[in-house]
């Protein structure tokens, strides 16, 4: 039994590892088990006796033999080469000095066992003295356990000597036959439950080999779902097959032993069994323990013989591809060198296979730069930085012609890590990279000019930005331009000829560029231009100079001459900025200064501008609070009959009271309403107001004649496509009559001629509403909206009013005016009567109703209802 110290290093060994080592207990030879760090995990009697040490004194193996030397060192390398797998197994001769003095010369023999339970890997060394060398004829006669270790030699011989699974087995299967009652013996393959189970290796004396069946219930698949070695005698198997636990097998064995098969990485894959018919013969548990070990062995063998031909099948599949593939396929060593390539790389580089053998690569590749980007990504595919990389090149032979190419390099290594080689797929992508262009260039371009649009505009203001951050010196500028009256043309002349002035626009603008300015179409008659690297920011006047009076000069379109400038917004100290959208944010305000201004103007935004802006989104969130929260009230300003005073109707004016109590008028509002769009709310909220007051007073005056309310709508509201649905709903909801409702446009309105707006004038006139025409007598083409559009009403502008009494062309207008609208029967209503003198000449020409402080100044609801009440007002202030 083993002393003291030697069962101190076992304690350290886990049970399993104890039964896997019980087979070495009586071994004549000297064992030794190390881990593969060399750590002495274990020592038989034998060992202990032959070198005359302790357990503790064996020591253990180092990584590096540099210490010591001769037939030790030997020894040390050996070990350190079988523990890291570079070898399966070999052999020392040395000259062993016992402690007492006593030399004698041995043979130390290392290899590699596996514990399928723990799935631990160890090293074995066993050392033999030469005087007296066991061989297998010399142990026959010996102990069970004596034969079970020489089994350990002859499985590593029949390892070492077969390379098939099937003669691999045959070999183990002499070895059992002549240790235990092995008649049969089989190897069984499966995944598990719910797939198949195939029989490499069967050798039955009363059965023939089974072909693969489905996973059932048998013996092989009871071992396999425990998952631990099985040893059963017939009565143990009828046992079982009587509780259904396994199915009945014919012919039923005498004894059967069954072990699970597993890899070297634990994975299961089998079962390996033996078996005997005869009566009497009987397995023990040594016959276990060394069917267990044996297993280990046949487990890592299976793997092995696995991996063999997975690396078979993938050559054979590589070799396929590399000859058959329809992509240029090479090898390529480290220094870019091809090692081999395929017929279609030759074909590529129209050439032979044979002129391309050893030349560089990527000498092929045109551009300097991609060949320079291309090695410095093949020093770091070496290197292991990456497994792989593509680059997309163009490539030639001398003499050849040009073509694109996709080069993907993917690096093989060496078992150890080490690069070996590349593998390079060459794809020809000419026609892919000519698309692509043409799309890339339709994803970044106007369609109809051809300039970059909004998207690539952006890319390269941010690419100026950051450039601006590391560059002090660097300065750059934008300018955002709006086509003056673009919408006359396109409207009165048509589409194509709107086209055709856009086209000649942007080539006209852009010949006063330079080639480093980007000059961009963002949409509609809207242009920007970003003028890179500036010397100075003043520079950029000079071309909107340039820009401005090249667009003077009349376009040629559609045989027609027409004249079409821009409104130009500009910010110069754009590398002050943080984001592109500010830039471009302040520019378009600067633009809309510039066309407030008149068209052909420019303007540069500066921090005036800015806090304009400012104030303008400010009042706009309060007119939006204002109008949830209902801060908008209307006013009536009433409108008589100048001969009679009677009162004929008024007009609803909104009046915005603050939470402070402050009333604000409509000069302060109204244009901040347009510009956000929230006018079109403010319209709707004064008509129902409106609506409200005149079904309020027909419900308190059932017999009052007719009177009619006037309501202002912006040309803003009546471009929204929902408007005449809102406002005839809001007059049906009210119950007023569509009759009492009188809506004023301007001709501002009509100026845009909008075929929907006009269709929406006519419904609403169709309806019952009445139209009138506000300010009459400002715009170009007063006459002419009498004749096209369904007006009921001429409101003469106040500017009329205020001169009649001392301008005789003043004079003359408004007679006519009055005259005009008599024979059309349209009511004429003069606005801005101040003065009595006034009232007396608008009704000596004519003029039958009035408007003005003379009468009435802007009044609530109750103050409208009593002059309606009383019928007319008095001609004098108040």
């Amino acid at each position: 039994m083993p002393d003291s110290a030697n069962a101190a290093v076992r304690s350290d060994i886990l049970s399993s590892d104890v039964a896997l080592f019980r087979v070495f207990e009586a071994a004549s030879a000297g064992v030794a088990v190390y881990t593969c760090a060399g750590r002495l995990v274990y020592t038989n009697e034998a060992m202990l006796s032959l070198t005359g040490q302790r357990a503790e004194a064996l020591g253990s193996f180092y990584s590096g033999a540099e210490c010591y030397s001769g037939a030790r060192a030997e020894e040390v390398a050996l070990f350190n080469a079988v523990a890291g797998g570079d070898r399966a197994l070999g052999s020392v001769r040395l000259r062993l000095s016992r402690p007492d003095g006593s030399c004698l010369f041995v043979r130390s023999d290392m290899y590699t066992i596996q514990d399928i339970q723990t799935n631990r890997r160890l090293v074995v060394r066993q050392m033999h003295e030469l005087a007296d060398v066991c061989t297998p004829a010399a142990v026959v006669g010996g102990t069970r356990r004596d034969k079970a270790y020489m089994a350990l030699q002859l499985l590593t011989q029949v390892i070492l000597r077969e390379f098939t699974l099937i003669g691999l087995m045959e070999g183990i299967h002499g070895v059992l036959s002549d240790l235990m009652a092995a008649e049969s013996c089989s190897i069984a393959l499966t995944d598990g439950p719910g797939s198949s189970i195939s029989f490499p290796y069967f050798c039955d004396i009363k059965r023939k080999a089974p072909g693969t069946r489905p996973f059932g219930n048998g013996l092989t698949e009871f071992v396999y779902v425990w998952g631990k070695p099985f040893m059963l005698k017939q009565e143990d198997i009828l046992g079982m097959e009587s509780k259904g636990v396994v199915c009945p097998a014919q012919p039923r064995p005498a004894v059967w032993l069954g072990v699970p098969l597993r890899t070297h990485a634990g994975e299961s894959v089998g079962v390996l069994s033996v078996r005997s018919y005869s009566d009497g013969d009987a397995f023990t548990s040594d016959d276990l323990q060394l069917l267990e070990l044996i297993s280990g062995y046949v487990g890592g063998a299976i793997e092995t013989f696995r991996q063999q031909e997975a690396l078979r099948d993938s050559e054979a599949r590589f070799r396929a591809v590399f000859e058959h593939s329809g992509l240029g396929v090479c090898t390529v060593t480290a220094e870019q060198r091809i090692i081999e390539s395929n017929g279609r790389v030759a074909d590529m580089f129209d050439t032979d296979g044979g002129s391309l053998l050893h030349a560089d690569l990527l000498q092929f590749i045109v551009d300097a730069s991609a060949r320079k980007e291309v090695l410095r990504r093949y020093a770091a595919l070496m290197e292991g930085a990456a497994d792989s990389f593509s680059e997309i090149v163009e490539c030639r032979l001398p003499g050849a012609a040009r073509f694109w190419c996709r080069m993907t390099f993917t690096a093989v290594r060496d078992g150890h890590g080490e690069f070996s080689f590349s593998v390079v797929l060459l794809e020809d992508v000419t026609e892919h990279k000519l698309s692509d262009d043409r799309l890339m260039h339709m994803a970044f371009h106007d369609a109809l000019t051809s300039l970059p649009n909004r998207t690539l505009f952006m890319d390269r203001l941010n690419s100026a930005i950051r450039r601006s951050r590391r560059h002090e010196g660097y300065h750059f500028a934008v300018l955002f331009m709006d086509m003056d009256r673009f919408k006359v043309v396109n409207d009165s002349m048509g589409h194509e000829a709107g086209d055709e002035l856009l086209k000649q626009f942007a080539l006209r603008v852009n010949g006063c560029l330079r080639e480093s300015d980007t000059f961009a179409r963002f949409g509609g008659d809207e242009f920007a231009v970003l003028m890179d690297d500036l010397q100075d920011v003043l520079q950029a006047t000079h071309v909107i100079q340039r820009i401005l009076e090249s667009l003077k000069a009349p376009f040629k379109v559609g045989g027609v001459e027409v004249f079409s400038g821009a409104s130009v917004g500009a910010v110069l100290r754009a590398n002050e900025y943080e984001r592109s959208e500010d830039i471009l944010r302040d520019a378009d305000a600067a633009m809309y200064r510039a066309k407030e201004n008149g068209s052909g103007r420019y303007e540069i935004f500066d921090r005036t501008l800015h806090s304009r802006m400012q104030d303008m989104l400010q009042l706009e969130n309060a007119i939006r609070r204002g109008l949830e929260f209902s801060e908008f009230q209307p006013v009536f300003q009433p409108y008589v009959t100048l001969q009679t005073g009677r009162v004929r109707g008024a007009e609803v004016l909104a009046r915005w009271k603050q939470p402070a109590g402050d009333i604000v008028s409509p000069e302060h509002f109204i244009s901040a309403a347009e510009e956000s769009g929230l006018i079109y709310g403010l319209d709707c909220q004064m008509l129902e107001y409106g609506c409200a007051a005149m079904t309020e007073w027909r419900a308190q005056n059932p017999d009052a004649g007719s009177f009619v309310l006037n309501l202002n709508v912006s040309a803003i509201t009546m471009q929204r496509w929902n408007m005449l649905d809102v406002f005839m709903k809001i007059i049906a909801d009210s119950g007023c009559r569509p009759s009492d409702i009188c809506l004023e446009i301007t001709e501002n309105t009509l100026l845009k001629g909008e075929e929907a707006v006009t269709d929406r004038l006519w419904k609403l006139r169709d309806n019952g509403v009445r139209i009138a025409l506000d300010d009459f007598g400002t715009g170009y083409s007063s006459f002419n909206y009498l004749r096209n559009f369904p007006v009921n009403m001429i409101k003469v502008d106040k500017s009329f009013t205020a001169s009649v009494l001392d301008d005789r062309a003043t004079h003359g207008i408004v007679q006519a005016i009055v005259s005009l609208g008599r024979g059309l029967g349209i009511e004429v209503v003069a606005e801005g009567v101040e003065t009595f003198d006034q009232a007396q000449m608008l009704a000596s020409l004519g003029c039958e109703a009035a408007q003005g402080y003379l009468f009435s100044r802007p009044v609530g609801r109750d103050r409208l209802y009593r002059a309606m009440e009383y019928g007319k007002l008095p001609m004098e202030a108040g």
